[in-house]
C-alpha cells in the first residue's frame, strides 16, 4: 500500500531542504487523495466495490499515521535548526512542525479512543448510506433526496405537507 511505501522511505538530513519538503508534500498528497476518494465514494454511496467503510477507515488511518510521524517531526526540526534555509523553506517547515506536532498522540489510551472513534464514524457513515430518505405523504412513504425534503418543507402548497 501507499502507506507501507511511505513508512519505508527515509530522508537523510543531507538531503536538501527543498527535496525533503517536496517528498513530504508528495507523500501526503497521495495519502490525502486516497482518503478523499474513499470519503466521497462512501459519502455518495457509489456502488463501485472499491468504496467501502473499511477502505475509508484504512485510508484515514494511513493518512493520520503519516501526519503523526514522530520521525517526520524530528526531521522537520532538524531542518529548521539549519542556517541555510530560504524564507519560504523555513515557513513551510514551520507549518510541517505544527502539523506533525498537532497529530502526535503520546497517550496509548488517546490513540485507542481515536481508533474507536474512527470505527464508529465508519459505522455511522455506512448506516447513513443505507438509510431510506423521504417522508410519509398522503399516508404513503415517498422517497425524497435531502433537497427534495427541504423543498417540500419550505414551499409545498399544502400546509399539512410542510409540517
Amino acid at each position: 500500500t501507499l502507506a507501507a511505501v511511505v513508512s519505508r522511505q527515509r530522508i537523510s538530513m543531507s538531503t536538501p531542504p527543498s527535496s525533503f519538503i517536496e517528498e513530504v508534500n508528495t507523500q501526503y498528497e497521495g495519502l490525502h487523495r486516497a482518503f478523499e476518494e474513499q470519503f466521497w465514494g462512501t459519502k455518495m454511496a457509489l456502488k463501485d466495490g472499491s468504496y467501502t467503510v473499511d477502505a475509508l477507515t484504512k485510508a484515514k488511518g494511513e493518512m493520520e499515521a503519516f501526519l503523526a510521524s514522530k520521525e517526520k517531526l524530528a526531521q522537520t526540526r532538524g531542518y529548521l535548526a539549519r542556517s541555510d534555509l530560504s524564507e519560504a523553506e523555513r515557513a513551510t517547515l514551520a507549518i510541517f512542525e505544527r502539523t506533525f506536532g498537532c497529530y502526535i498522540m503520546e497517550s496509548e489510551a488517546a490513540l485507542a479512543l481515536r481508533e474507536k472513534c474512527t470505527a464508529i464514524e465508519g459505522t455511522l457513515e455506512d448506516a447513513r448510506n443505507k438509510m431510506r430518505l423521504g417522508a410519509v405523504l398522503d399516508g404513503a412513504f415517498v422517497e425524497l433526496s435531502s433537497v427534495g425534503l427541504r423543498s417540500k418543507m419550505r414551499v409545498d402548497g399544502s400546509e399539512a405537507t410542510r409540517k
